[in-house]
């Protein structure tokens, strides 16, 4: 496997690894098989136009993204049993959308909830500055915050980070009754913002998943996700031992 390539860089390694023993061409080829095989697969060999999917399986691919989406959900927290929300008709709802990179977001998910006739007010954490300190919250049913948060390039960050959060930790500090985080990317939020009473992950952005959240945020559905990350292993502190990794 090479990371970070630079194709003429790359090529010179690999010849020289040749040439001293430590790769083999055998070995090159079987990669090279393996490439071409999946692309074959894939319909991405030759000059062929690609394969164009039927009505039939574009069904069964939304229908089992769907399925997917919804088994996915997990509600890591709920303390004051506050989930499901019920019918959000009518229901004012402060939405804050918290995103590692803009490009990557939900932001679409404010249109399902005005869909079913809730009355949103939305937020961004590129709003900085923007946000009213002296919004009262007590005016909406709802204060829902939506991380998108998923590895970025070059250091794999999925730790919340900036002047953003001021905003974020004065909603979590308004003890709203109807205060929600849903995540759509990193697992570890709960961990990262303890104090909040409910949280849910749902692990992706991608339209089957918020479609599923707002299911299961309505009592469509129930959530039967396990979360992947168990927040409370495999670490514990010993005092003046530091910290030890329990078999």
């Amino acid at each position: 496997m090479i990371l970070f390539s630079e194709p003429r860089r790359d090529f010179d390694i690999l010849k020289e690894a040749v040439e001293d023993g430590r790769l083999s061409e055998t070995r090159i080829d079987e990669s090279v098989r393996r490439i071409l095989a999946l692309k074959e697969v894939l319909g991405l060999h030759g000059s062929q136009p690609p394969t164009i999917v039927s009505d039939k399986d574009r069904d069964i691919f939304q229908k089992t993204s769907r399925e997917i989406s919804e088994r996915a959900l997990t509600v890591v927290r709920d303390r004051d049993n506050a989930l499901p929300l019920g019918n959000i008709k009518e229901k004012r709802i402060l939405s804050y959308h918290l995103r590692g990179d803009p490009a990557e977001n939900v932001d679409g998910f404010d249109h399902l909830l005005r869909e079913r006739g809730a009355e949103v007010t939305a937020f961004t954490e590129q709003d900085v500055g923007k946000f009213p300190r002296n919004l009262d919250l007590s005016e909406y049913d709802l204060i829902l915050i939506n991380v998108v948060f998923t590895p970025s390039w070059g250091t794999g960050r999925i730790r919340p980070a900036g002047n953003y959060m001021r905003d974020v930790w004065s909603l979590i500090a308004s003890h709203h009754p109807g205060l929600v985080i849903v995540s759509y990317g990193s697992p570890y939020i709960s961990y990262e913002m303890p104090h909040v009473p409910a949280v849910i992950n749902a692990y992706s952005p991608d339209e089957s998943t918020q479609n599923a959240v707002l299911r299961l945020l309505t009592g469509k559905i129930k959530a039967t996700g396990r979360s992947p990350v168990d927040l409370n292993a495999p670490y514990v502190f010993k005092a003046l031992e530091g910290l030890r990794y329990n078999q």
